[in-house]
């Protein structure tokens, strides 16, 4: 029989060494501060409302740290992050590189948190539901 240690983070994400968690609690907490500053979605009856107005300028500069912070994670693509916080490449270049790195350097949470910005439009600041909402913003 062989004994292992398993380390388990608030969100219960498991690591086997105590370095690799303790890396993941402090990507968490760099995020979760970032992210403070959006508005959770609203719910009544269970239900989530139809969308969360959000500032514009507050929702770029949210989405301009939060890049910062993915480009710090994976400095290959420092630069591609970097241009996609200051609106020069679209988001879907960010979505990329993350999916590709899986679970190497924390990229599953990363990806997780970045889909929260396909839900928001940076023209009119509107947090929806769904990604479609947003595509579909001005139908």
């Amino acid at each position: 029989m062989k004994k292992e240690i398993i380390y388990i983070c608030d969100d219960g994400s498991r690591y086997n060494t105590e370095e690799e968690a303790k890396d993941y609690e402090q990507l968490c907490s760099e995020v979760a501060s970032v992210m403070k500053d959006l508005k959770p979605l609203a719910y009544t009856n269970g239900e989530a409302s139809n969308f969360v107005q959000h500032d514009i300028e507050t929702v770029k500069k949210v989405f301009k740290s939060f890049m910062e912070i993915c480009a710090k994670q994976i400095p290959t693509y420092k630069y591609t992050f970097i241009e996609c916080g200051n609106g020069k490449r679209d988001i879907s270049h960010a979505s990329y590189i993350l999916q590709g790195y899986g679970e190497e350097n924390n990229c599953r949470k990363l990806d997780f948190v970045l889909s929260r910005f396909y839900r928001i439009s940076f023209k009119s600041g509107k947090e929806y539901t769904q990604p479609c909402f947003v595509i579909n913003e001005d139908d």
